[in-house]
């Protein structure tokens, strides 16, 4: 149980700490975002800013075992803040674009932006039930009680999970860019023959 309170406050860190730091190193993009969710003009560099520092607050809350309550408590509320905005927008028939993660992961808001949050907001709310009365171990406690064989299988597991990570991102990078040009081809052939400029066809190529 213990190791599995960890692992939880281990992923939700990760997912604050990349979403804060990715909208930190993308200001602009992060105000222009805010700007299409409805936030007033007056505040929105303000808003901009205090957001991925909430976000980097809490994950730095969650590693730390005196806090970790707190931390999740936190990443429940910037959650439901972040869904309330999304619904808000969706249920007035707009799907700005969520850059949720920064320059690195950037789609317009949908139904599935906001299971996504739900999904993430029972983690942090089972994380925050879970730690009232025990907060778990550190990252460092727990790497301390393991042994070296334990820790060499641990590191070979992540490598591995990373690896098949990296494959599929780049695989699905490749097959939209692939689309992107089909499209433009599509969409040059069809200027080309509105314009009476006849095409060789397959069989003729």
């Amino acid at each position: 149980m213990r190791t599995l309170t960890l692992t939880t406050a281990i992923v939700l860190t990760g997912v604050f700490g990349v979403a804060g730091i990715a909208k930190l190193r993308d200001l602009e993009g992060t105000r222009t975002a805010v700007r299409a969710f409805g936030g007033p003009v007056p505040v929105v560099p303000v808003v901009a800013l205090v957001l991925p520092v909430a976000e980097l607050a809490v994950a730095c809350a969650l590693l730390l075992p005196p806090t970790r309550a707190v931390g999740a408590a936190g990443a429940l509320g910037l959650l439901a803040l972040f869904s309330a905005a999304i619904a808000a927008s969706l249920a007035r028939g707009k799907t700005p674009e969520c850059r949720c993660f920064g320059q690195l992961h950037s789609a317009q808001a949908s139904w599935k932006t906001l299971a996504r949050n739900g999904a993430l907001g029972s983690i942090a709310a089972g994380l925050f039930v879970a730690t009232r009365d025990e907060a778990g171990p550190s990252p460092w406690g727990w790497i301390a009680a393991r042994t070296a064989t334990e820790l060499g299988v641990i590191a070979g597991a992540i490598a591995a999970v990373t690896l098949i990570a990296a494959i599929g991102a780049s695989f699905l990078a490749l097959t939209r860019a692939y689309g992107r040009v089909l499209l433009r081809l599509e969409a040059t052939e069809k200027v080309l023959q509105d314009a009476g400029i006849e095409l060789a066809s397959d069989a003729d190529a």
